[in-house]
């Protein structure tokens, strides 16, 4: 009988000592929670401890509202040397056209525009919603903005605008300026404007062709 009682009173024990060793695990684990979450809230109270850790003192301010003609005193000097006298000294109403598009294209919105073009690539669309093959590219808005804004200003057609021989070929050497600045922007969108200029003498030489073999 001694034996069943001892027998007994060890397996109550064994139960005994385990559920004090789960009783401490479980308030060890409780303990910890509360301490992180103690700590989360401390956080979240204070959002200055987390975000405000050391002030930026050694970068240059955004590049944005820069007059790209008027600051750039070596495209000034070489348009002037190769220029003929047509445009004598000052570029005449070159000069305007210059100076408007320097200050257009270093404004802030061209800028916004660039970045919008750059961030958010073309779409490539190969079918609509019912299977049918369209092959469209939509493109960002940012980037036909910047597109209107290089034609408007003459960097496609500057030259071809001109009356006489001289005027055309100082027309191109300020359309090279118009372009080189547009460029400045986002080169990318650079590349349809370069070829509806280039395809402007191809295109006369072949109507020229075609109406004198009517």
């Amino acid at each position: 009988m001694s034996y069943y009682r001892n027998a007994l009173c060890v397996r109550a024990y064994k139960n005994f000592k385990q559920h004090c060793v789960f009783g401490i695990i479980c308030v060890s684990r409780l303990q910890r929670c509360a301490s992180f979450t103690s700590t989360a809230r401390v956080l979240q109270s204070e959002p200055s401890i987390a975000n405000n850790t050391h002030t930026v003192f050694n970068q240059s301010e955004p590049f944005v509202n820069v007059d790209l003609w008027q600051s750039d005193r070596p495209l000034q000097r070489a348009l002037k040397s190769m220029t003929t006298s047509a445009y004598g000294g000052e570029l005449c109403s070159a000069q305007t056209a210059l100076e408007q598009h320097g200050e257009n294209a270093g404004h802030i919105d061209a800028m916004t525009w660039a970045n919008d073009a750059e961030a958010k690539k073309p779409i490539l669309k190969q079918f609509d919603n019912y299977g049918r093959r369209v092959d469209v590219i939509k493109y960002e808005p940012a980037y036909h903005k910047l597109m209107e804004l290089g034609i408007r200003s003459g960097a496609t057609s500057y030259g071809y605008n001109q009356t006489d021989a001289e005027n055309q070929l100082n027309g191109h050497l300020v359309r090279a300026g118009l372009i080189y600045m547009q460029n400045q922007l986002e080169p990318g969108h650079c590349c349809p404007l370069v070829m509806t200029s280039a395809c402007i003498p191809v295109s006369v030489s072949y109507c020229r062709a075609f109406m004198s073999s009517l």
